[in-house]
């Protein structure tokens, strides 16, 4: 009798261990894991496809969250419990306005699977919609609109000329004739051609010559622009540019023996301030090369700083103040502002410092 019960505890053990190990849960399994889409027109809109699963468990299916890798494509899923053996549907739409050329997206499936994530992609190719005239050129200039609104010279070596140029496009009926306004000396514009017929495309072609100005670092002007001999100071044209110096022809001795710029910091914190008095701080520049380190120009982010070095030419291993005035007059809350050092040290040409500050109206 014991050892037919002994038996039967050790049947009814394996089966329910037998039983529980062919329990598997929930299991998603795709028809495919991945559509092309091919070419598709950008002008065609939103795109879609709907993927198949089957759920391969033993237990209810449900998804709770698909997230895509992009903001572009969007997804609606089967929101009932799909029961074993049943089917359910994902539909993956990829919205192509603005997104030319080439796309690939993935999608992460969030479910109660005892397979875990499951990942469904995308891919295809977006042909370009043809732009229209304003969207070519979405920038009005008088009688004229234009690719952009400023010509940016991102570096300019210093006694050096940089040209470029700014396609525009008379949309108007008439013939429009473009002149310049207080143009400054290092600034020469031209426009080819110098009449534009009704739809006509032109350029705005602007030299900058950094041997007319004496300065380091970033510059910029407004050009004001007349349309047929008419003043608007709306009608303008941002023109900006970095000089830099040029320190292509130093040997590697004259290298070896350049200036070097250092600071005893780059970075103070004022704290705790109210809005009356000017604070200040002293920081130390050091000239640790072996030839004189000159100070070339100073700029700061907000007129409310006002930045006096002890001297601009300074001997090497010379240390001097760099005297910084911050006035909280007018600010509220936490201030960082940068202080921009441009020296003859061809290594570090442009130093920031920076000043921090929290500016309180009653303290």
């Amino acid at each position: 009798m014991i050892r037919d019960l002994i038996l039967f505890f050790l049947i009814t053990v394996f089966t329910i261990g037998t039983v529980n190990a062919q329990s598997v849960g929930a299991k998603i399994v795709f028809d495919n894991e991945e559509h092309n889409f091919g070419t598709i027109k950008e002008e065609a809109g939103a795109q879609s496809f709907i993927f198949s699963f089957t759920n391969k468990g033993d237990k209810p299916l449900i998804i709770q969250w698909i997230k895509a890798s992009c903001g572009c494509t969007t997804s609606d899923w089967t929101k009932e419990p799909v029961i074993p053996g049943a089917k359910g549907k994902i539909m993956v739409t990829y919205h192509p306005e603005n997104r030319p050329g080439e796309f690939q997206q993935r999608l992460c499936i969030f479910s109660n699977a005892e397979n875990g994530q499951s990942f469904i992609g995308i891919h295809g190719y977006v042909k370009p919609r043809k732009k229209t005239i304003t969207e070519l050129y979405p920038v009005k200039i008088g009688d004229v609109i234009a690719q952009s609104g400023r010509i940016i010279f991102p570096s300019v070596k210093k006694g050096k000329m940089q040209t470029d140029s700014l396609e525009i496009y008379n949309n108007t009926e008439k013939t429009v004739y473009l002149s310049f306004h207080a143009t400054p000396a290092y600034i020469k514009i031209q426009v080819p051609p110098e009449k534009l017929s009704s739809h006509q495309k032109g350029y705005i072609v602007v030299t900058f010559d950094a041997s007319k100005i004496d300065t380091y670092g970033y510059v910029m002007n407004r050009i004001y622009i007349n349309t047929n001999n008419s003043f608007d100071f709306h009608n303008s044209l941002l023109v900006s540019a970095n000089i830099e110096e040029d320190f292509s022809s130093l040997t590697p001795e004259e290298l070896n023996n350049a200036p070097v710029i250092s600071f005893d910091s780059k970075r103070f914190d004022f704290g705790n301030l109210n809005q009356q008095g000017v604070v200040s701080h002293k920081f130390i520049i050091k000239n640790t090369g072996k030839n004189n380190l000159i100070i070339r120009r100073i700029k700061t982010s907000c007129g409310c700083t006002v930045v006096t070095p002890g001297k601009k030419i300074i001997a090497p291993d010379e240390e001097v103040p760099l005297m910084v005035k911050f006035n909280p007059r007018g600010k509220d809350g936490r201030q960082i502002k940068a202080i921009t050092v441009i020296s003859n040290d061809p290594k570090h040409t442009t130093s920031i410092l920076c000043i921090l500050a929290n500016v309180y109206s009653f303290y």
